[in-house]
């Protein structure tokens, strides 16, 4: 139950909002047989806000976002797992250019409106022709009802899939608001490995979405860790088709709709804790008293335990579990990590490379901890609260827009 009475939850997930559709298929990029591709499409096209990864070394699917999200109404995302397009060039970006240009064909919009997103084995470039060719059974596919089946294709290590609806009531009328997100490993501060896809059937402007969005992530996705490693293609993306007719144009209302989106974002952030690999508790530390902001930061840092992720097999050249299926290869993920992000004044690590997730320092108290400990080494996975700030959880450090 929500600590806002406002605030109800919902089924639905992703589709609970009005005008938001999904599907999902296996292509068979996963060598699995599970679902692997997700496609959602909104009726009409929304407006969009995203924020993405600040890691140097940054996936083809990204770069795509970025240039597209928040620039023109958006009418679908694509999103496949089992390859990250991440590391693959100028190919790489000519095969997420391509499937987009594809989808729009079918769907009869701009190449413009469609983005797309990527998890998976990183070095690798798509299967372009599978993916092509699953193309007409995912917009056959689509259904308001197709949420739950969305939220498992975009799964890799996750054991669950996770997701969250909640609905409020605004002046103009009722709104929902849901998502979908996943991520089991390589969590850390500034989304690692980690994508979440949020909807609203609000009337409401990009620009009011990325503000909202920023802050919501700054006080959940952007404080959470399992085993300290960042990633390339970190995607948080929402979308607003409008169709409640209720606008958030109001003090009251903007206030009202932050808090919901807050809700959904720690929800998700919270299932991606709890999923975490190798974990097994989640614990909660409060630190009290500190004398500024980067005090409690630091304060509730050095209240985990430290992260020996290092010693895992997950180093290139070695192997690791991935997509949750019997294939076992070598983890770019480890070693590309550690380019850190691209704003930072972290100190060096062991290795002389700066540590993950300074970026640019926003503010808020990370006063309070959700941690667990994992069943391997004394890798946390943690997510912090802040109890000065009324609820909700701290701000942490955002991401790039």
């Amino acid at each position: 139950m929500s600590e806002n009475s406002f605030i109800r939850k919902i089924p639905g997930g992703v589709c609970a909002a009005g005008g938001v559709r999904a599907a999902a298929v296996t292509a068979g990029i996963k060598a699995s047989g599970r679902p692997d591709m997700m496609l959602l499409v909104f009726d009409p096209p929304a407006q969009a806000a995203g924020v993405f990864t600040q890691n140097l070394v940054v996936a083809a699917p990204v770069v795509l976002c970025r240039e597209r999200v928040g620039k023109a109404p958006l009418r679908a995302v694509l999103v496949n797992s089992g390859n990250a397009n991440a590391c693959t060039g100028e190919q790489g970006m000519s095969n997420a250019r391509h499937l987009c240009a594809a989808l729009a064909e079918r769907l009869g919009c701009s190449e413009a409106e469609v983005v797309m997103s990527s998890t998976g084995l990183i070095g690798a470039q798509l299967p372009v022709e599978i993916m092509e060719a699953a193309l007409g059974p995912l917009v056959n596919g689509l259904g308001a009802d197709q949420g739950a089946a969305a939220a498992k294709a975009i799964m890799t290590t996750d054991t669950r899939p996770k997701e969250c609806a909640v609905e409020i009531d605004l002046p103009g009328g009722t709104v929902r608001l849901g998502g979908m997100s996943k991520g089991a490993g390589m969590i850390a501060p500034n989304l690692a490995t980690m994508l979440a896809y949020l909807t609203t059937d609000a009337a409401v402007s990009s620009t009011t979405l990325q503000e909202m969005l920023r802050e919501a992530c700054e006080q959940t996705f952007n404080c959470i860790t399992i085993d300290g490693d960042t990633s390339t293609n970190d995607t948080v993306l929402i979308a607003a088709t409008g169709v409640s007719g209720a606008a958030i144009d109001s003090p009251g209302a903007c206030e009202r709709f932050a808090a919901a989106l807050r809700e959904v974002c720690l929800e998700l952030a919270l299932a991606i804790v709890r999923d975490g690999e190798g974990v097994t508790k989640v614990v909660r530390v409060k630190i009290g008293g500190a004398a500024s902001v980067e005090d409690a930061r630091l304060a509730a840092r050095n209240a985990t335990p430290p992260r020996l992720s290092v010693e895992r097999a997950d180093r290139v050249g070695e192997p690791s579990r991935q997509d949750g299926d019997s294939r076992r290869a070598p983890q770019l993920g480890a070693a590309l990590r550690r380019r850190g992000p691209e704003r930072g004044q972290n100190p060096a690590g062991e290795d002389g490379a700066p540590h993950r997730g300074c970026g640019r320092h926003v503010g808020g108290c990370p006063g309070r901890w959700l941690g667990g400990k994992a069943g391997r080494g004394d890798e946390a996975a943690r997510v912090r609260d802040c109890p000065q700030s009324g609820g909700g959880l701290g701000r942490g450090r955002s991401l790039d827009d």
